[in-house]
């Protein structure tokens, strides 16, 4: 899955401005809300810091447009680096932040010692888990149960079939366009039942 998707995905399901806000209305913007732009880092922040220098030098040099130039066409793993032609700190990093392992222990760290951030903190398991079943074993492969597995599922590369990008986006397109609209009847709501409250 792409990175945007994930950031999109832990920011909507993962924060008190997100879809909780239809049942638990806040009082600001999602840009206000602390726990949308933490959701939103750690649903980002297992590829980032695998392939985020990575990325920065592939848009300075024109790779990223050559790989998005592809996408379009429907095959995104054709511009793709060679796994073996990447730093190794790649590959590592991508085995501890796409560990289910150590994703958990870090949860339970989390729910010990700051419990407001335990919700935000949800988006990088299921970071984790969307991931799993849109990685073939050809191309960074989550290997989830790392260290005590070297084990991964042989998935669909979401690089290489465009109908797993476009249906997965369309998933997220419709949360959001229903929170938005539940958002609008809820300030309605609120608003409404304040004007009935002024003497």
């Amino acid at each position: 899955m792409d990175t945007l998707a994930h950031g999109v995905i832990g920011g909507l399901f993962f924060s008190r401005s997100g879809v909780l806000a239809t049942r638990h209305p806040i009082d600001r913007p999602f840009w206000k809300d602390w726990t949308f732009w933490t959701a939103v880092g750690f649903g980002t922040i297992p590829d980032l810091s695998s392939f985020g220098l990575h990325f920065v030098g592939m848009l300075t040099s024109g790779e990223l447009w050559e790989m998005l130039r592809h996408m379009v066409s429907g095959d995104v793993m054709a511009a793709a680096p060679a796994a073996d032609t990447l730093p190794g700190y790649i590959t590592w990093n991508y085995r501890v932040m796409h560990s289910l392992v150590i994703a958990l222990a870090a949860g339970v760290l989390i729910r010990l010692f700051w419990k407001k951030g335990f919700l935000p903190y949800l988006a990088w398991p299921v970071h984790i888990l969307c991931d799993i079943p849109v990685h073939s074993k050809s191309y960074f492969a989550t290997r989830f149960l790392w260290p005590l597995s070297d084990w991964s599922f042989d998935g669909w590369s979401f690089g290489r079939n465009l109908w797993i990008l476009a249906g997965y986006w369309a998933v997220i397109l419709l949360a959001l366009a229903w929170r938005i609209r539940c958002g609008k009847q809820t300030k309605h709501s609120l608003s409404r039942s304040a004007a009935s409250e002024r003497p």
